[in-house]
């Protein structure tokens, strides 16, 4: 009803003369909301359940533009329990005391009998204690990647498209989301006419693309991926007039299936051609092929995977361009590497190599090698990035003796949000100057990164904080002067954490990477303090792709180029510490280069699913067993929030290199006993976990789907390269030795 009013101006008017207007039983559109409140209309959320009575607190003080959130009624005994994500679920007690019990029970938390309300919450930015719905726990689209998707305010985005009357989302256990539409009954028309179909889609794509940009980066929609339904088939509803979605999803399950498979069947769809196969011309197919998944501009050159492209967007890119190659000689499919896009990070690369595919007779053969760099290719990079060094200012003076002012990058990923956390309690740091690429919701990419991993984001309150967005590989790091100078102006130490951990890139998609460790260099050395500020690198174990012996590797520069040859990101993180090491000796600035290990998790256990051992994990419930590797020396892990604390200790340090592992390690099966225990699955020979996996690459499901249902597929190679030797760390690492370490940073010891 209020969003019929509100398309209304007489009816607007007469809301406005109400004390309030206030909705239950489902959410109010955002879009509808907002525009009501914006009016002058007085919107009041009122939350209940049959279960559980009225929850919310009635007509409270006039909410404005938070007209969504409310706050549970003083009365009422309730948790706000996490379920990932930065999302809750609410859970109602009974407390005789209060004489209060809802009408059901069906969970206990800590001991007591509770509804759990099965409705999921979102808190307030700013406002403690203030809560906006989010959705139904039951209705979270499970992705195979582990990602949700809460369908709900999706949904209600696209239901305001004049064309659509139902949307459904799905995809629950597939690697990406569709939905299933049901046309206004002025627009119905049978599906199966292709062209009526591709003019609908069409009609609603720009309402799909408004809520793409709402939603998050794994939940967005394809045009492949919208479904229309049948005028034979009509959409079925309660009696209360909410949809029927298991209901729907189960009759329409043959079309959805059908979409999935049109994926991989692509040469079904109609495609363009690339006659001629002039280099203009596929250039331009490139830049259309590419525009249309990351829905952005990016120039010809620029590494794709700088402007957010991920894992699902460089598989959607490559579908695009097989769809293509495959209307023009099916066999040429054969030749496109599954990791294509990793290995032509750029809309140029990527037509090049089209080009040369189209163009020349031998043909490329299935899976070609992605690009290896050479010692020499290495050793050229660092000579690049270690000429001219800037003098430093005529005048100089002493830095001040009543703190440390700190600008930290990286701080949204997991290591970068506990050192974050920890500086600011630290009664030694004056400032944190929080440095990130720009996002468009900044602050709140800030929050979840401390929510999700257990952190308080009370700390972003602190006056002792400022989170700065940039990018270190422009001039002045893409900030304003006056920002720029006052960074310059006051910082005393600089921890250097940002990276892009993804080991399928080659080293030239990480030329943006190397330009600010020099850009950073240059801004220390501009620094008015007659000591610039310290410099510390977070470098990475990776660097020991081929250890120079099979000893434990010491704390001190790398000078053999061929060790950290194999992955372009060790190469990138070798070729930084020699930019470092150069411009220390040339210069006299302080710099530090922390290896760091392999960190376990965060202070609620927390740990990125998409590294090596949570793959391992996932994918032991697709293979029925995990790995046992008994004869490895043992695993050196640190918890983050360790880690962060002893990098922290380092940061006066006059060492060169430290290195950050556990210096007190477990053996493996000290961590792989417990969890093969509670999934009930055996331990076997590591060679048979990899025959299981190499078992699984024949299965007859798409290619996508296959790596998003069995993880640790993504990594087949590093898996069947691992060395297994004594002496080294599973699954296959290099130890490091911590002594001079240990002497810098105390805690690291206990």
């Amino acid at each position: 009803m209020l969003e019929q009013y509100s398309r209304d101006p007489v009816k607007i008017q007469m809301l406005r003369q109400f004390t309030g207007a206030a909705y239950g039983g489902g959410p109010l559109s955002l879009e509808v909301g907002d525009a009501l409140a914006s009016e002058g209309v007085t919107v009041f959320n009122c939350y209940g359940a049959t279960e559980a009575g009225g929850l919310s607190m009635y007509l409270p003080k006039t909410p404005g533009k938070d007209w969504a959130y409310f706050k549970v009624a003083d009365l009422i005994p309730y948790e706000f329990v996490p379920r990932g994500d930065g999302v809750y679920e609410l859970i109602v007690f009974e407390d005789e005391d209060l004489q209060y019990r809802p009408m059901v029970s069906n969970y206990e938390h800590n001991g007591r009998q509770a509804y759990a309300t099965g409705d999921l919450m979102v808190p307030h930015p700013t406002k403690k204690g203030y809560w906006a719905t989010y959705g139904r726990a039951d209705e979270q689209i499970m992705l195979s990647t582990g990602e949700k998707t809460n369908p709900i305010p999706l949904e209600n985005i696209l239901n305001e498209d004049p064309h659509i009357g139902v949307a459904i989302m799905f995809g629950r256990g597939r690697f990406q989301n569709g939905v299933l539409i049901e046309p206004k009954p002025e627009f119905a028309f049978d599906p199966s006419d292709t062209k009526k179909l591709e003019e609908f889609r069409n009609m609603i794509w720009p309402t799909v693309e408004r809520m793409n940009e709402y939603a998050p980066q794994h939940s967005r929609l394809f045009k492949e991926m919208i479904i229309v339904a049948s005028p034979s088939k009509p959409f079925t509803f309660t009696g209360k007039g909410s949809v029927r979605r298991p209901a729907i999803l189960r009759e329409y399950e043959p079309e959805i299936q059908e979409c999935y498979n049109a994926i991989e069947n692509l040469d079904a769809v109609e495609t363009k051609t690339l006659e001629g196969f002039g280099e203009e011309q596929i250039l331009d197919f490139v830049r259309q092929a590419v525009t249309s998944v990351v829905k952005q501009s990016v120039n010809d050159k620029d590494d794709l995977f700088q402007f957010g492209c991920d894992s699902l967007q460089a598989t959607w890119i490559r579908l695009e361009i097989i769809k293509t190659l495959r209307a023009i000689n099916p066999k040429l499919v054969q030749t496109i590497s599954n990791n294509l896009v990793y290995e032509e990070p750029s809309i140029q690369s990527l037509a090049s190599h089209l080009f040369k595919l189209l163009n020349v007779s031998r043909v490329p053969q299935p899976n070609g090698e992605s690009r290896v760099t050479s010692a020499d290719q290495l050793i050229s990079k660092v000579k690049h990035y270690t000429q001219h060094f800037p003098p430093r200012p005529s005048f100089l003076h002493p830095k001040p003796a009543d703190g440390d002012v700190i600008l930290i990058t990286g701080t949204t990923g997991g290591f970068g949000a506990n050192i974050l956390v920890q500086l600011l309690n630290d009664p030694h740091v004056l400032k944190v100057f929080a440095f990130n690429r720009p996002q468009s919701n900044g602050l709140e990419s800030q929050r979840h990164a401390l929510s999700s991993r257990g952190l308080p984001e009370t700390i972003l309150e602190s006056n002792k904080v400022e989170l700065v967005e940039g990018d270190l590989s422009q001039g002045n790091f893409g900030l304003d002067r006056a920002k720029f100078a006052e960074l310059r102006d006051n910082v005393t130490h600089i921890i250097h954490n940002a990276w892009s951990v993804d080991f399928k890139r080659p080293l030239q998609s990480f030329e943006k990477h190397l330009h600010g460790v020099r850009n950073l260099v240059d801004f220390a050395l501009s620094s008015p303090y007659t000591e610039p500020p310290r410099l510390l690198f977070v470098s990475s174990i990776g660097v020991f792709q081929h250890p120079p012996s099979r000893t434990i590797a010491r704390e001190s520069p790398i000078s053999d180029p061929s060790v950290p040859i194999g992955q372009g990101y060790t190469e990138s993180k070798w070729v930084s510490e020699q930019i470092l090491e150069i411009a220390t000796k040339e210069t006299g600035l302080h710099t530090t280069v922390v290896r760091l290990g392999q960190i376990s998790g965060n202070p609620n256990g927390y740990w990125n699913e998409k590294e090596w051992f949570p793959t391992i994990v996932k994918s032991a419930l697709y293979v029925q067993c995990l790995p046992d590797m008994p004869g490895l020396g043992p695993v050196s892990w640190i918890p983050a929030q360790d880690a962060a604390t002893t990098l922290i200790e380092m940061r006066n340090s006059s060492e060169p290199v430290l290195h950050l592992v556990n210096p007190n390690p477990l053996p493996w099966r000290a961590y792989l006993e417990p969890i093969a225990n509670e999934l009930n699955l055996p331990l076997v020979p590591y060679a048979t976990w990899l025959e299981r996996l190499e078992i699984t690459l024949t299965e007859s499901s798409t290619e996508v789907e296959k790596v998003q249902q069995n993880p640790a597929l993504h990594l087949m190679d590093m898996w069947r390269n691992a060395d297994l030797s004594e002496d080294m760390e599973p699954p296959g690492i290099v130890r490091l030795d911590t002594t001079k370490a240990m002497k810098v940073a105390p805690s690291l010891g206990r």
